[in-house]
């Protein structure tokens, strides 16, 4: 049987909505835009790359931009990484391999049986699904980091537990806005299984997912050879960010609305989430 998150991304697979009709439409924009400029910072042409949990395959036409190597990609969701392998067809520029597992499960057997190390993990949107147990989480980031080659980059966004949890002492036990819910059913947190349900209109539909107790993370990446060298939560990283470059580059991208500016439901949400950045030791 599926876990909650596997069935909803396997039925999310399937949904087929234009973009610009969506009520988050900016925040997709605005999270690609930080993804974005992840990539451009920390991949090189050539690199060898592993989307960790990838989900439809969202980055494929970063990875293409970025001119990298070969990419691995891997998902929980059959049906996301269907998906993805669709879109990846229309391009075909970069060799490619794409794989269904449980990535909160020991895959390294898997990972040896491609033979590939990497230059660059990318994990976005999901490290945080791993910290149901400590075991979980221990799991992905060791499938992280196991062929990540020494100086390689591990980089990903996650929510900001710490936001989160700010919210939730301020509010209560549920909180948001029009656009999306957080409600916890216990106040009772601990560093893995502290459980929340999110609900984001037009992307997630009360989905349980797990604070991620940032300094765990970091000591757990320790564990696994990788070193904190990047941590910003969104809105600091618009800030160190903001050069005329990369404006033309939101604009490009429309992040913005039809007044100059992200809409003030959309900031309050991309205020939740982080980026980070972990180097693997030489």
């Amino acid at each position: 049987m599926h876990s909650p998150v596997v069935s909803f991304y396997n039925q999310r697979a399937k949904v087929r909505n234009k973009r610009e009709d969506s009520p988050i439409f900016y925040l997709r924009a605005y999270n690609n835009w930080v993804k974005a400029l992840l990539i451009q910072t920390y991949c090189r042409e050539g690199f060898s790359v592993f989307d960790d949990a990838g989900g439809k395959g969202g980055d494929l036409l970063k990875w293409l931009k970025a001119r990298i190597g070969h990419l691995v990609f891997i998902d929980i969701s059959e049906e996301s990484v269907k998906e993805a392998e669709s879109r990846y067809k229309k391009l075909r520029t970069f060799p490619a391999i794409f794989m269904t597992s449980d990535l909160t499960k020991d895959i390294r057997r898997q990972l040896d049986n491609l033979g590939i190390d990497f230059d660059l993990v990318s994990c976005q949107f999901a490290l945080h699904y791993s910290f149901e147990t400590e075991d979980k989480a221990r799991n992905f980031v060791r499938n992280a980091a196991y062929r990540l080659k020494p100086g390689g980059f591990f980089i990903g966004t996650i929510p900001d537990a710490n936001w989160i949890v700010y919210h939730l002492r301020k509010y209560g036990p549920k909180f948001g806005n029009d656009l999306y819910t957080i409600r916890f059913e216990s106040k009772n947190l601990t560093k893995f299984g502290a459980r929340y349900e999110f609900f984001l209109r037009d992307a997630i539909e009360n989905v349980p997912e797990y604070l991620v107790h940032f300094p765990t993370l970091t000591d757990i990446c320790r564990d696994n050879g990788m070193n904190l060298v990047y941590q910003k939560r969104f809105p600091e990283f618009y800030l160190e960010n903001k050069t005329e470059k990369n404006m033309k580059l939101m604009e490009r991208m429309k992040v913005f609305d039809e007044k100059g500016s992200i809409p003030e439901d959309i900031w309050e949400i991309a205020g939740m989430y982080m980026a980070f950045a972990f180097q693997k030791a030489m």
